[in-house]
C-alpha cells in the first residue's frame, strides 16, 4: 500500500499556516509543548520532522471529544505498525508528512468524531488529508 501525504496548498493559507506552526523543537522541547497545549485542550492536527531541523506541529482545539495519536519522525516500519494499529482501533489517517532523506513519517490519526471535526480546520488552513493507495 502507498500512502500520499498530505498536500500543503499555496496561496493565502501558506502564510496563515506558517504562523500556526510551532517553532522547531527538538524531542524535550516537543513533549514539554504537547504536554503545555494538552492542558489548555489543544491537539496536534499536522506535525512535520526534518532531520536538520527538528519537530514542529499545528495545534487546533476540538470541538468534540476525540481519541487520537500522533507519531513523528517515524521509519517506515515504525509508520506501518502505527498504522495498522490505529486501523485496528477504527481511527483514520488524518494527516501525513513525509521527510527525506531517510524517509520520515509524520502522522495524526483520529477516529470518526475528531476526524469529521478536523476537516473543515484542515481545508481553512490549506492541508490536504493524507491518502492511501494500493
Amino acid at each position: 500500500m502507498n500512502y500520499q501525504p498530505s498536500l500543503l496548498k499555496n496561496g493565502p493559507y501558506a502564510a496563515l499556516r506558517e504562523r500556526l506552526f510551532t517553532p522547531w523543537m527538538d524531542v524535550p522541547q516537543l513533549q514539554d509543548s504537547t504536554e503545555r497545549m494538552a492542558e489548555l485542550g489543544m491537539l496536534a492536527i499536522y506535525s512535520e520532522f526534518l532531520p536538520e531541523s527538528g519537530f514542529r506541529e499545528i495545534y487546533w482545539r476540538p470541538q468534540v471529544p476525540v481519541f487520537f495519536e500522533v507519531r513523528s519522525g517515524r521509519t517506515l516500519r515504525e509508520f506501518l505498525q502505527y498504522q495498522q494499529t490505529n486501523a485496528e482501533r477504527g481511527w483514520k489517517l488524518l494527516t501525513l508528512h513525509i521527510s527525506g532523506p531517510g524517509d520520515f513519517f509524520s502522522a495524526v490519526w483520529m477516529d470518526d468524531a475528531g476526524h469529521a471535526d478536523a476537516l473543515p480546520v484542515l481545508e481553512g488552513l490549506g492541508i490536504g488529508m493524507a491518502g492511501a493507495s494500493e
